[in-house]
């Protein structure tokens, strides 16, 4: 059990680690995008063109996650990606209203590849 919690508190250390190192990492506008268009395709693997922009994702609906840097920019991605309520238009030209995850094994998916496009930002 010691050891157990030893471990658990050495990934906690790590974890703020590289918050803090995402605090510190301010993005483009054109890095933000290519943030956006990559979980994009993590959240609709194999469709050529998602039914949303990019852009869209990057828009804040919390007053806490505006800024450039990488920590606020995943926040506003990673909201958007499980949350839905984004507005665009299916393949065949239709109007559609993202829905948000609720499958467990997909939640868990989508959390660790977006945590991974963010530590790629600052170099980890």
């Amino acid at each position: 059990m010691v050891e157990a919690a030893q471990r658990i508190a050495g990934e906690f250390a790590r974890v703020g680690e590289a918050v803090e190192a995402m605090r510190g990492t301010v993005l483009s506008g054109a890095q933000q995008l290519d943030f956006a268009c990559e979980a994009l395709a993590l959240r609709y693997p194999g469709q050529e063109a998602p039914p949303v922009q990019p852009a869209q994702w990057l828009e804040r609906r919390r007053l806490a996650d505006v800024g450039d840097d990488v920590w606020r920019t995943f926040n506003a991605i990673h909201e958007h990606a499980l949350r839905g309520g984004v507005c665009g238009r299916t393949a065949a030209g239709h109007a559609m209203h993202a829905r948000g995850i609720r499958a467990i094994r997909e939640t868990v998916r989508l959390n660790a590849g977006l945590w991974r496009l963010a530590l790629a930002r600052i170099g980890r």
